[in-house]
């Protein structure tokens, strides 16, 4: 039985995150953590929960996203939707809002009709090249939305750093790492997304019985939003953050060199 009800979630996460204080990193891109974001004891129920395998999950086995699987919304049932309701609702536009200066936030979720996979599981041996995100809403909601940031929540119930599968933050050219964040279980990574928000994760090295789960959100603001937020964000942070219309693109040779490149892949993989 779940002790947590989502409403008196909501309210325990709203109260921590008015009283901590929250540390942006602008190296290479604004980004930051907040370690044990869930209470530990709905952190332990919804692992103890076992993902549906259905029509609309896909995996990925390809140079450039390995190992790989990921599942839509209709995989997520009961408090396994939790987490995803949490990122996507009020709570999520708040830690984006601390990034992107704007009130006008809105989630992937928002849609009630979205087209997204926000439930992620990378086994051993896998890997995801350094991308960055598609740039905008796409054509089946509203098109000129600008996406401008993501987070992502790491939901394994354990993880060695000696396992690899770390949050890879490359430079602007997609090609040098800058940081790594290992996935700590209960850790959320809240990041500014641009067209130069190149990230990747780094491959696993793990028992087979291991897998790295992952929650993923992305937000958006209007378009005429855009130039104060690209105006606070040099204030604020002395980046330029610029966005222009693009599809999820890979740099295919980062960071794993020659070797991961196919070009079908890599002309073929877009979202």
């Amino acid at each position: 039985v779940m002790d947590l009800t989502y409403e008196t979630l909501e309210v325990r996460l709203s109260e921590k995150i008015s009283r901590q204080a929250i540390h942006i990193n602008a190296n290479p891109f604004p980004h930051f953590i907040i370690d044990d974001f869930l209470p530990v004891d709905f952190f332990e129920q919804i692992n103890s929960l076992l993902i549906k395998e259905t029509s609309f999950s896909r995996k990925y086995f390809t140079p450039i996203e390995k190992n790989k699987q990921v599942y839509g919304g209709k995989e997520l049932f009961g408090p396994l939707y939790f987490p995803l309701r949490l990122l996507g609702g009020n709570i999520g536009k708040k830690l984006v809002s601390k990034i992107i200066f704007s009130q006008s936030v809105k989630s992937m979720i928002d849609d009630d009709n979205y087209v997204g996979f926000p439930y992620h599981i990378m086994q051993d041996g896998g890997y995801l090249g350094s991308h960055v995100d598609h740039s905008h809403s796409g054509n089946y909601w509203h098109e000129n939305d600008l996406h401008v940031a993501n987070c992502i929540y790491f939901a394994s119930p354990k993880w060695d750093a000696a396992w690899g599968g770390e949050f890879l933050l490359f430079n602007q050219t997609g090609l040098r790492i800058i940081n790594k964040i290992t996935p700590k279980p209960n850790r959320l990574i809240v990041f500014s997304n641009s067209s130069s928000s190149f990230h990747g994760t780094g491959m696993l090295n793990c028992p087979e019985s291991i897998k790295r789960n992952t929650f993923y959100m992305d937000f958006y603001i209007p378009r005429s939003e855009y130039c104060a937020v690209k105006a606070h964000l040099k204030k604020a942070f002395g980046i330029d953050f610029s966005i222009w219309r693009h599809v999820t693109t890979f740099i295919p040779f980062a960071p794993l060199g020659i070797r991961s490149f196919s070009l079908k892949d890599f002309l073929s993989r877009t979202r």
